[in-house]
């Protein structure tokens, strides 16, 4: 049930600590706040405090920490801060505005500063990057702007550097490692430009590296690749260059890389790596797709699109039987396609478009259950497996000449569509030859009446005929005789007259 804070609770002049978290607070918090002058501790997040932040609470000499995150907290934060003994401030997660104190930057016993989610803007004060004791600075999602104090991490032993979208530009700190703590690098999301830290080739405390949607370019410092603690690393939409290495951290399971200007082949040590996320697309590889790289078991996501890649995919998959999404496409890939896709266990997605494969698709794909599935633009041929027969699948398989299907529905041409019509052109060809065949026939057995009947004409003067009983002929002209046989047939009709005559 939703309460208010006592107007008299700040009269207990003696307490040090103030705990009410997460207790359905609701209003403001009093003016007379910073009347409490032995107060240590303050801890009221997780409610639903709303107005300003009162100004005395930053006076109180003897105070170190203060949590209002999570509530409702509006207006700027109090720019006078005369409260020295301050090691936390986390009044994240409200609607505060307006610019960071500078005065944060006398706090020389500060070592968390989390301001994220807020409406802070303008600059960071460089101050603050010169407190000698500050391990966590959090100020992501706000609309800070200008550049990054370059002191960052040079004074003291910074373990998280958060401040990912916001409006940032320049470069990032240099010296962010500089002690060897640093955990944590969140930057996403900005206009950064210039190199990733040097600090970072040698920072075995490294655990993710988040700088995706900047500018940045230049190479990977080498050492960053095998840090031992490394988990994440995402660092798409850069234009950051450099060849992938043969190892990289045994606990790094997510690297996204996707639109940069990484080159080089896949490299064949790819089989050590233990990735569950591997997102290379847009970017300049060249060479062939390893078979090493199918030796990854924890492996979810893959997706090398829009690269140079050419020949064969690998004939045989070793070993990716939690691979969910498969991401070829916009290559120069030729050759088959691996039946041994179609026996991935949860295979989801699969584009190999743009490509220039060719044969059958193997009938085992029909056999996954996908979601996602293109194969358009390639040289592929025969007829799809039944399974894809069906409106879902429209769009999988244009701009493949040679392609067909049995049904209407995939929008290919129909299996057997040609060799029905070569049968009909052949029975007509069939009927005019037989026409022709009985034509000449008759030409035939014309000209051979035409022949007797003169041959009688020349000998009709001869005298003395003698009529004698002779056997009837019998002609039997058969549609497909030519013209020797009808020749033929005259002689017979001449010796026939011949021996009449005698």
């Amino acid at each position: 049930m939703p309460w208010n804070l006592p107007s008299n609770f700040t009269k207990l002049k003696n307490l040090k600590n103030l705990y009410i978290r997460q207790s359905n607070l609701t209003g403001e918090l009093p003016g007379t706040l910073g009347e409490m002058a032995a107060l240590e501790e303050l801890d009221l997040a997780y409610n639903s405090l709303n107005g300003t932040i009162p100004s005395g609470l930053f006076l109180l000499k003897n105070l170190s920490i203060i949590y209002l995150f999570r509530n409702s907290l509006s207006g700027d934060a109090p720019q006078v801060v005369e409260a020295l003994n301050l090691s936390i401030i986390d009044i994240s997660e409200n609607d505060l505005t307006g610019p960071i104190p500078e005065d944060y930057g006398n706090l020389t016993k500060l070592t968390e500063l989390a301001l994220f989610l807020n409406g802070f803007s303008g600059a960071v004060p460089a101050s603050i990057g010169r407190l000698p004791n500050l391990k966590q600075f959090s100020v992501f999602i706000n609309n800070l702007s200008g550049t990054l104090p370059p002191d960052f991490g040079r004074y003291s032993e910074l373990e998280r550097f958060e401040v990912s979208e916001n409006r940032l530009t320049g470069k990032l700190p240099d010296h962010l490692c500089y002690w060897g703590k640093l955990s944590t690098l969140v930057a996403y999301e900005n206009n950064l430009t210039g190199e990733l830290p040097s600090s970072l080739g040698n920072c075995t405390s490294l655990t993710e590296v988040k700088v995706y949607d900047n500018g940045l370019s230049g190479n990977i410092p080498s050492g960053m690749w095998t840090a031992p603690n490394l988990i994440h690393v995402l660092m798409s939409n850069n234009s950051l260059t450099g060849e992938l290495p043969e190892k990289m951290s045994r606990n790094l399971t997510r690297l996204e890389i996707r639109e940069n200007r990484f080159s080089g082949n896949i490299p064949t040590g790819v089989s050590s790596w233990n990735l569950k996320v591997f997102d290379a697309g847009n970017n300049l590889f060249n060479g062939t797709i390893p078979q090493e790289l199918t030796a990854l078991p924890s492996l979810i996501t893959l997706s090398l699109d829009q690269n140079q890649l050419t020949g064969f995919l690998p004939s045989e998959i070793i070993s990716w039987k939690s691979l969910d999404t498969l991401n070829f496409s916009r290559n120069k890939l030729s050759g088959p396609i691996p039946a041994g896709l179609g026996l991935l266990p949860v295979l989801t997605a699969l584009d190999l478009s743009e490509n220039q494969l060719s044969g059958q698709i193997p009938a085992q794909l029909g056999h996954l259950k996908l979601s996602n599935f293109n194969l358009s633009s390639n040289h592929l041929s025969g007829k799809i497996p039944i399974e894809f027969e069906n409106p879902a699948y429209d769009g999988s398989f244009l701009d493949n000449q040679g392609l067909c299907a049995t049904g209407p529905s995939a929008k290919l041409s129909i299996c057997n569509s040609q060799p029905r019509k070569s049968s009909k052109i052949s029975s007509t060809y069939l009927a005019l030859i037989s026409t022709f065949g009985i034509l000449l026939s008759l030409l035939a057995l014309s000209l051979s009446f035409f022949i007797v009947r003169a041959y009688w004409k020349r000998n009709r003067s001869d005298s003395d005929w003698k009529i004698t009983a002779f056997q009837r002929l019998n002609f039997m002209m058969e549609y497909r005789n030519d013209t020797i046989n009808g020749v033929r047939a005259m002689l017979r009709v001449l010796k026939s007259c011949e021996s009449i005559k005698s």
